[in-house]
């Protein structure tokens, strides 16, 4: 039940500027006194101001937006030039690669960057010829066509840390050849226990599976200890939706032609 407020019948009106707020004090029954309530006036020439720059606001975004999907449409319109061809075939044609080149930029630069060497940490870099599903034409497509989804599961809350840094160690020491000086023997027990399964006892990885090689020199999460580390611990979640249904076959030719080119111009 509420109970009955009174008013005190005092007020005092402050002005400041051409704001005026009213105080009124309240004294409720049983109660202390309820907080002050201040009441602030804005111009109405403040209030179409703001209305405009949201409606300028909305306008300029729909019209990019519409810009940029009649963009898109108008590669795929000429792209239809190329229909029927293989990508293999497309590498020779410069106008073909000239094409491909707009269409990375619109679908895929955002993630892989414009040169493709200046993605992010966990997202490949195109120019280093190093895929873990493969390089062949037959699985660059494959990739764009129906995407990768690459998980590992956390074990930041199953290691200690002496045995979290013993794998960092070992781990590392796929790639640089160097054998561990200290806690071999449980960087080894941890490994087989965690890891081996999904990259190997000599870490080589699964190109089917897409289970990165821990042998060779090219590090997607970072080599440090401490991107090691992070990969051990938080794990891996990393996703390159599918353009199937999203690109026609021969953007997709395309776009496999882009990234073959890509690679055989980064390979000494």
């Amino acid at each position: 039940m509420w109970v009955k407020q009174v008013l005190a019948g005092r007020s005092c009106v402050m002005h400041a500027g051409r704001a005026s707020v009213k105080v009124e004090a309240l004294e409720t029954v049983g109660r202390s006194p309820a907080t002050p309530q201040r009441q602030f006036h804005v111009s109405p020439f403040a209030c179409c101001c703001c209305v405009v720059a949201i409606a300028a606001y909305c306008l300029c975004r729909g019209i990019n937006r519409r810009v940029v999907c009649r963009s898109i449409q108008l590669l795929q319109q000429r792209s239809q030039a190329f229909q029927g061809r293989a990508a293999a075939g497309l590498l020779q044609d410069d106008s073909a690669l000239a094409l491909a080149g707009e269409l990375y930029v619109a679908h895929c630069a955002a993630c892989h960057g414009n040169t493709g060497a200046e993605s992010e940490r966990g997202v490949p870099q195109l120019e280093n010829a190093m895929f873990h599903h493969g390089e062949s034409e037959a699985e660059i497509r494959t990739t764009i066509r129906e995407g990768r989804h690459s998980v590992m599961p956390s074990f930041g809350g199953e290691m200690s840390e002496v045995e979290l840094g013993a794998v960092v160690a070992y781990v590392r020491s796929f790639s640089s050849g160097e054998s561990l000086a200290n806690y071999a023997e449980t960087a080894e027990e941890q490994f087989g226990k965690y890891c081996v399964q999904c990259h190997g006892a000599e870490g080589l990885g699964n190109v089917e599976t897409g289970i990165p090689n821990l042998a060779d020199d090219y590090w997607l999460h970072g080599e440090s200890m401490m991107n090691v580390r992070l990969t051990i611990t938080g794990g891996v979640d990393v996703q390159c939706p599918p353009q199937a249904g999203l690109l026609a076959d021969s953007e997709i030719e395309l776009l496999t032609a882009h990234v073959l080119g890509t690679r055989s111009s980064s390979v000494p």
